[in-house]
């Protein structure tokens, strides 16, 4: 029955297959080779799909002979689940984009909020008497945003694009554990605060306001 099951094996290393499951299978046969049983050796893969097709093969040795037919069926069941889900990923990557945009859309958007308060919360606005600060006899309450709020907000916008980050990993990989989109998103949000800090007084300048 081994040698049957082994055979099966090498027939499937000899098939035409995606470069990643033939390095796993090589690593399972060589396990065989040194000793190990089948039900012993282990498929060193992150993948669930490779796991599960590997358990699969263990079981099916147990049962008895393993047609090779059988076990190419396998993997072309697995090479199709790899196929869907990749497809998946290709439709999930607008969300990607927004996750990436967003923490941009954040930070220029408060830029630009700040800018207006604080411009506007310093202009003369010609009251009775031609004192500061009225229309109509309404005084503008002189509004300012402390460097403590800054901070605050650019907090914020970090977290946001790092939970986006995790929710979109979610959605796209099937766990929060992969944090590459986190990750990146958290960069950009970085990048784009401090991008945002510095166009400040640039902007600020754009709209005849003080930056201070």
């Amino acid at each position: 029955m081994r040698k049957a099951s082994a055979e099966a094996m090498e027939y499937l290393r000899e098939k035409k297959y995606p470069p990643a499951f033939r390095q796993v299978l090589a690593d399972y046969l060589h396990q065989i080779r040194m000793g190990l049983s089948f039900d012993e050796a282990e498929a060193h893969t992150a993948s669930w799909t490779g796991r599960f097709a590997f358990y699969v093969v263990q079981t099916l040795v147990r049962m008895g002979e393993v047609p090779p037919r059988l076990l190419e069926q396998l993997t072309e069941f697995l090479t199709g689940v790899g196929e869907a889900k990749k497809q998946a990923k290709a439709e999930m990557n607008m969300y990607r984009i927004f996750t990436y945009m967003s923490p941009i859309i954040l930070a220029f958007t408060t830029l630009m909020t700040v800018v207006m308060i604080q411009g506007f919360s310093g202009i003369p606005t010609g009251g009775l008497g031609g004192t500061v600060g009225g229309i109509g006899g309404f005084g503008l309450p002189q509004l300012r945003i402390t460097p403590q709020m800054m901070q605050l907000i650019d907090v914020f916008i970090v977290l946001t694009g790092f939970a986006m980050g995790l929710v979109t990993s979610k959605a796209v990989y099937g766990s929060i554990f992969n944090m590459s989109i986190a990750i990146t998103s958290t960069a950009i949000a970085l990048v784009t605060i401090a991008a945002a800090n510095a166009l400040t007084p640039v902007i600020a300048g754009g709209f005849g306001f003080s930056a201070g």
